[in-house]
């Protein structure tokens, strides 16, 4: 639990390495910087549909918490979780999408890709 949330939200730890699981060969590299990189744009997507009416309350992104390198090839990325998020990627994951979804999903693409780019170049730093 988080100190001063007296919602109890609950957190979800993800770890990043320089090598994937998935991948026998060891030495394809992949670089620790997605993990800040995850962490800005998901940052990015609260701040931009939090000014959204629909979605001030209850944006449906995942809020990062923290990132930080906890080992030379590895670091993390903590972030609240989410229940709607967890639906709708279990929902993609099975291949079957409740309906419903559809024009919420489709509000909040509008919503992200309606910002300002001259600010998300500001965000970013690009």
């Amino acid at each position: 639990y988080l100190r001063n949330d007296e919602a109890n939200s609950s957190i979800f730890v993800k770890v990043h390495l320089t090598y994937a699981l998935w991948n026998p060969d060891r030495a394809a590299f992949f670089p620790l910087d997605r993990s800040n990189n995850e962490k800005k744009i998901m940052e990015y997507f609260v701040e931009a549909l939090s000014e959204t009416e629909e979605f001030k309350k209850d944006p449906p992104v995942c809020q990062p918490y923290l990132q930080m390198d906890i080992a030379p090839d590895a670091s993390m990325l903590v972030e609240k979780f989410e229940t709607n998020c967890v639906t709708l990627s279990r929902q993609f994951a099975e291949g079957l999408i409740d309906q419903r979804l559809i024009p919420k999903l489709a509000r909040a693409i509008a919503a992200i890709n309606s910002t300002d780019l001259d600010e998300a170049k500001e965000f970013f730093a690009l």
